[in-house]
């Protein structure tokens, strides 16, 4: 995906599901085009915890 394209849809990160059900509650979607600099690797997130980190493209 382009950066062009991005801008016009939201990227999505990660999806958020119950997991009974498996509904997805939520979706993670990036505020700004950039590179995942930190990505949370485990199953289960408490709130509040830093899912991911993106860094802002500076230069095109």
């Amino acid at each position: 995906m382009s950066i062009a394209q991005a801008r016009l849809f939201p990227v999505i990160l990660q999806i958020i599901i119950l997991h009974y059900e498996g509904d997805v509650t939520m979706q993670i979607v990036a505020p700004t085009d950039g590179i995942v600099f930190f990505a949370h690797n485990e199953p289960l997130v408490l709130e509040n915890t830093v899912v991911f980190k993106v860094i802002r493209r500076l230069h095109k």
